[in-house]
Order: C-alpha cells, then structure tokens, then sequence
C-alpha cells in the first residue's frame, strides 16, 4: 500500500496530526513539533524533520539528510509520494500562484 495522500487548499491553517490532533507546525512562525505518528516534515526545499521510519523505507542511512539522496527522484513531492509503509498518510499544501511552493507532512498510526 502506498501513502495515502491528501491534499489541502488553505496554506495558512496551521497542521494537526490526523491520528492524535496534536499541532505539528504553527504556520505564523513555522514552529515545528512533530509528535510520535509524524514520519516527515519537507518543503520543495528539503526536509526541517525526518523520522528514521522514513530513511529506512527510503533506503537512506539512518544519519544521512534525506535531501542528500533527493537525485533519486524527480522532486521532493515525488520523493515522500514513494514511501509505502502500511497505515500512513500524506498531506499536501501548495501556494497558490505564482509560487506553488509545497509543504509535505507524512504520519503513520502507530
């Protein structure tokens, strides 16, 4: 099974856990608080937090930055879009334009 992805249209809403609700990032000040379900917190310009679930499914070394081995794949969406653990899920944010800059928050229910 592959992540199940969710895409949301308001970037500035700050992030909850979809599993236990706890606020993993306030959007004002980008404060970051990643609880026991989060797999992953990534922009298209790297990854501000990456669980060791998500390196060992990614078959990245457990104390190498993610972003190291991003020429793996097309992109940074492309790249947490390809993580397959069972029970977890994926949620998108995008910018409107002329940006379209994107955030990906990965969880897994434990």
């Amino acid at each position: 099974m592959n992540i199940q992805i969710e895409e949301r249209n308001n970037y500035r809403d700050d992030v909850h856990c979809p599993f236990c609700s706890k606020k993993i990032q306030v959007m004002e000040d980008g404060t970051l608080t990643p609880c026991e379900h989060t797999l992953f917190v990534a922009s298209d310009d790297g990854f501000a937090f990456c669980d060791d679930r998500t390196k060992n499914n990614l078959d990245i070394p457990n104390n190498d930055d993610p972003y190291d081995h991003f020429e793996r794949f097309e992109c940074i969406d492309a790249m947490t879009s390809s993580i397959d653990l069972p029970n977890s899920k994926k949620i998108s944010v995008y910018v409107p334009a002329p940006s379209f800059f994107g955030t990906y928050y990965g969880f897994i229910e434990t």
